[in-house]
């Protein structure tokens, strides 16, 4: 699926797993999710489950953006395979759960917004990580691109570009394109 952002001229896509439809008429997304651990997996609460969450509400932003009225709940279904299991034997046996979430996609649009601005600058700005949107990991990783842009311009005001200094500016580009299941592209000029 995908939805034009005429203010920015940037394309935003997403492949969802499935959709489900209420009695109001309204899509209900769903996204599939899978793993093995010894938990029972009854929420999606712990800090890195933060991507699971923007990548439901950007689903819901996108069908919006397509004109379907949208519920504000979607719901993962999420298969937690047997780890414990004492053989294989061919067979995987899974726990299946289904999680709500009440997602909002009031930030999508911002977010857009900022993207465009970042690939229109010359080097990476150093991101807002206090936002709640990046997990400790994508802050740690927008601290060290911040760090490598500081030494990028330093170094170009010196004359000097190292390899580090051109990976610095490239990698800020293709972070944008997102991680599974959707990204943000620059359209026509």
């Amino acid at each position: 699926m995908q939805a034009l952002h005429k203010p920015t001229n940037m394309l935003a896509t997403g492949a969802v797993d499935d959709l489900w439809e209420n009695a109001r008429g309204e899509l209900i997304v769903v996204d599939y999710k899978s793993t093995a651990k010894a938990a029972e997996i009854t929420e999606l609460n712990e800090e890195w489950h933060a991507g699971y969450k923007r990548q439901l509400e950007i689903y819901q932003w996108l069908l919006r953006q397509n004109g379907f009225k949208v519920s504000p709940t979607a719901y993962w279904v999420y298969a937690n395979g047997d780890a414990a299991a004492d053989q294989f034997d061919q067979t995987l046996r899974f726990r299946m759960t289904v999680i709500a979430y009440d997602g909002r996609d009031d930030w999508v649009e911002p977010h857009i917004m900022a993207a465009r601005e970042c690939l229109l600058n010359d080097t990476p700005q150093v991101a807002n990580i206090s936002d709640p949107i990046y997990s400790s990991g994508a802050r740690n990783r927008a601290a060290k691109a911040g760090r490598l842009a500081a030494r990028s311009r330093e170094g170009a005001e010196r004359g000097r570009y190292d390899h580090d200094e051109q990976e610095a500016k490239g990698s800020h580009r293709r972070r944008l394109a997102g991680g599974r299941g959707g990204g943000f592209s620059r359209t026509h000029r």
